[in-house]
């Protein structure tokens, strides 16, 4: 008989080390899977140096027409699809603008550059895309700007 206990009593430990672990497996799942997104967040990169001859509907155009060539998968959800997107002149020079684009699922920074770059074509070697916010960024040209 007090063999019996024992056995019972290893049983229910290893009963209950076997469910904790179980229990650990599966809350590690729900975490993983309730955190990741589905897709990517939506990113916003600044397309600066761009050539003074674009204009905001001809940089609209090219951003529209490369939204849809940038991916690199055949799945449409995938695809990098502009949400919005913002032109004005550079503060700091009259012959170049600056813009910012959000995508749903963002490019390379580098990928976008050179797609832009080719769609510009001559002018365009100054351009760059990146991340870094840093200093000012007009997200609309004014029409008539008035200091206080």
């Amino acid at each position: 008989m007090p063999g019996t206990i024992m056995d019972m009593a290893v049983t229910g430990v290893i009963t209950a080390i076997s469910s904790l672990l179980l229990a650990l497996a599966a809350w590690r799942l729900v975490l993983r899977t309730g955190t990741k997104p589905s897709c990517p967040k939506p990113l916003t990169l600044r397309i600066s140096n761009i050539p003074g001859n674009v204009t905001r509907a001809g940089f609209e155009d090219i951003l529209t027409g490369l939204a849809g060539k940038l991916s690199t998968s055949l799945s449409a959800a995938d695809r990098p699809q502009l949400l919005g997107w913002s032109f004005a002149r550079s503060g700091h020079s009259e012959v170049s603008s600056i813009a910012t684009a959000t995508f749903r699922v963002p490019p390379a920074p580098s990928q976008l550059e050179s797609a832009i770059k080719s769609a510009i074509g001559a002018g365009s070697d100054h351009l760059r895309v990146d991340l870094e916010f840093f200093g000012l960024t007009p997200l609309a040209d004014p029409q008539d700007p008035v200091v206080e």
